[in-house]
């Protein structure tokens, strides 16, 4: 069961990392689009970090410690930060 949940998170993961935001010069650079409707929803991007840093200190993961995936992270915390408000709250307009 360890192992099934570990390739269910790398399947969502995968889908989330095809969904980051990777252009620089947008402004939501590092967040993760919610597809269905086509916005950036604030609830996917903190989804993808979690999975993600899960999996990136997991050694039966094959994003172990992957340089791409660190990478990834990072844009998130970078999105994260820019459209986080004081109150902890996020704000994407």
């Amino acid at each position: 069961m360890y192992i099934s949940a570990i390739k269910d998170c790398e399947n969502s993961l995968e889908t989330a990392l095809l969904n980051q935001c990777k252009d620089k010069s947008d402004p939501y650079y590092g967040g993760v689009i919610n597809v269905s409707e086509h916005v950036y929803d604030y609830m996917y991007t903190p989804s993808l970090v979690t999975n993600a840093v899960l999996l990136f200190l997991n050694e039966k993961s094959i994003y172990y410690m992957k340089k791409e995936l660190f990478e990834s992270i990072d844009r998130a915390m970078i999105f994260s930060n820019r459209w986080l408000n004081p109150d902890g709250t996020m704000h994407l307009n």
